[in-house]
């Protein structure tokens, strides 16, 4: 797959996985996840099939998502799950974002332009493990 998707809005695969942290509108449990791929439309969770959670399709759930700028910024938004499906041995949850503040769009799109001009200068190939 490559690592840059053209679907309505710009799609980016990072290569390090970003630290996502959920939980279900009006639940105090959160859950961490893994994400590998995010526009501005939705995110894709990582998740292991050994856990159950409490969530399917058109779950509303609050997220967190860490990525890795100047400023190590925190983006906040409510998602709508969409899809599930196995992979490899994870579950993955499709997300798509139905509210966000200006500044975490902001920081969002700017994340993900910043992406998308260091995967045409370095290789697709090279990935790296799941944040320490």
């Amino acid at each position: 797959m490559s690592p840059l998707e053209k679907r309505k809005l710009l799609r980016v695969e990072v290569q390090q996985p970003l630290r996502v942290y959920v939980r279900s509108i009006g639940s105090n449990v959160e859950y961490e996840f893994k994400s590998d791929n995010l526009s501005p439309q939705g995110i894709n969770l990582i998740g292991r099939q050994s856990i159950s959670y409490p969530f399917n399709s058109s779950t509303l759930l609050d997220v967190w998502v860490q990525i890795k700028d100047k400023q190590n910024s925190v983006i906040y938004f409510t998602a709508k799950i969409i899809r599930t499906h196995k992979k490899q041995g994870k579950l993955i949850f499709g997300l798509r974002i139905v509210q966000i503040s200006n500044e975490s769009e902001l920081k969002l799109i700017q994340y993900i332009t910043d992406h998308h001009t260091q995967n045409f200068s370095s290789s697709p190939k090279q990935k790296s493990g799941f944040l320490a």
